[in-house]
């Protein structure tokens, strides 16, 4: 073997060592943070440093609780999810307001001054809040997606603040009911999500049938009138579903996206052959044959 093979060899035995030596590092990061639900400044830095193959993303939702600093370190990050942490400073929420995607599912409780720092910009799921204020709705309503699924309920008022925003998507899943008012708050936010609501009016079914994109997941029934001012929606989905009139079928096969009825137990010739033209039907497996005979005709 000659002096530059050898050395070659050295140098990728040293490489290899520095990568084990690394990864070991990292793993013992990990099993501390599993068992603590802490971390340490030091810790956090070499995280990051290992992150290299997804230098936006960190994900650790085994931590319970962060410093002031640590939360300036994780404000760089792009996309952060701290889903056990379960509680913040107003200097920790000020800290975090530049991340885009920020995922806080474990907060159960937010102060003004946090909504405002945190509403500053991007994404952000907050499902462990079980209420807001009004101030808390203006100014989480600056963000482009927020999912508030802990809330039972929302004032009217609230809901103006969060349609009145710059939301794009709103998951407002925990709600069982709103009111009419509440179903017209949205004219500009493209994407909502209400899967709590079992029943919804015949306004509201024309308000929210005006929207991009409508998840009504918990309805088990609608009318025929219902269903069709819901057909307005570009995608809908009403997975709940689990059986539809001919004349129900006739509108929902209108939706130009995403049609999701894979509830659905059973239907007729007539049904199938009416879905069959929905560009983009999702259905049960046990259908999918009976559409397909009308599609392929």
């Amino acid at each position: 073997m000659n002096k530059y093979s050898c050395a070659l060899l050295i140098m990728m035995s040293l490489i290899v060592a520095g990568c084990v030596e690394h990864t070991t590092d990292v793993n013992t990061v990990r099993e501390t943070i599993n068992s603590s639900g802490k971390i340490t400044d030091s810790q956090l830095v070499e995280l990051l440093r290992d992150n290299v193959d997804s230098p936006f993303e960190l994900k650790l939702n085994e931590l319970t609780e962060i410093t002031d600093s640590q939360a300036k370190i994780m404000g760089r990050v792009f996309n952060l999810s701290l889903n056990g942490v379960t509680s913040l400073t107003d200097l920790q929420a000020e800290n975090l307001s530049d991340v885009t995607m920020l995922y806080l599912n474990g907060l159960t409780l937010i102060t003004d001054s946090q909504a405002k720092s945190l509403g500053k910009r991007g994404q952000r799921r907050l499902n462990g809040l079980t209420e807001i204020t009004d101030e808390q709705a203006a100014n989480l309503a600056r963000t482009s997606l927020l999912e508030l699924n802990g809330l039972k309920s929302l004032t009217d008022e609230q809901a103006k603040y969060l349609g009145g925003g710059s939301i794009a998507r709103i998951a407002l899943d925990g709600l069982q009911s709103i009111s009419d008012e509440q179903a017209s708050a949205f004219p500009d936010i493209g994407i909502v999500s209400l899967n709590g609501l079992s029943s919804i009016t015949i306004l509201q079914a024309e308000m929210l049938g005006q929207r991009f994109g409508l998840f009504l997941g918990g309805l088990r029934s609608v009318t025929d009138e219902q269903a069709g001012y819901l057909s307005k929606a570009f995608s809908l989905r009403l997975n709940g579903l689990t059986s539809i009139s001919d004349e129900q079928a006739e509108s929902l096969s209108k939706v130009s996206g995403i049609l999701d009825l894979r509830g659905l137990t059973s239907i007729t010739e007539a049904q199938a052959k009416s879905l069959s033209s929905a560009p983009h039907l999702e259905i049960s497996e046990d259908l999918q044959l009976l559409i397909a005979k009308f599609k392929n005709k």
